[in-house]
């Protein structure tokens, strides 16, 4: 019987050797002998995930959806770019819920959703004026 990581897609980060991404979000880590060892995601500060993989031995803090985008794609994220969730829901990282955006698209989208606040959208509840 085939075990759940040997019946998904792997895509490798393409700076990150060793780890890799599937399209349901889910982010493994290959050692020696094994299929791979699913990682272990913390919430970010931000309501994100984040995980720490190694690169030339060193730890690196990783938002776990710009990780999977990356691996997704096969490429690096190009600098002034960002990734949004589609739904909103900031642990929905399956790649049908991630999309290659700007800063101002990125704000745009979450002024609409009403869930960006502060300055950048005045019309929230929690915004003090």
């Amino acid at each position: 019987m085939a075990t759940k990581t040997q019946t998904q897609q792997k895509h490798f980060h393409p700076l990150y050797i060793g780890y890799y991404a599937t399209p349901e979000g889910e982010i493994y880590s290959i050692k020696k002998d094994s299929d791979g060892i699913r990682i272990k995601e913390v919430n970010h500060q931000r309501g994100y995930y984040h995980f720490g993989p190694l690169l030339k031995g060193k730890r690196r803090m990783y938002l776990s959806h710009r990780f999977i985008y990356e691996c997704m794609t096969g490429k690096l994220i190009p600098k002034g770019l960002q990734i949004n969730h589609i739904d909103n829901c900031k642990t929905n990282n399956n790649i049908d819920n991630l999309e290659l955006v700007t800063d101002y698209e990125n704000k745009q989208k979450g002024i609409q959703s009403g869930i960006l606040y502060g300055s950048a959208n005045p019309n929230h509840p929690f915004y003090y004026r």
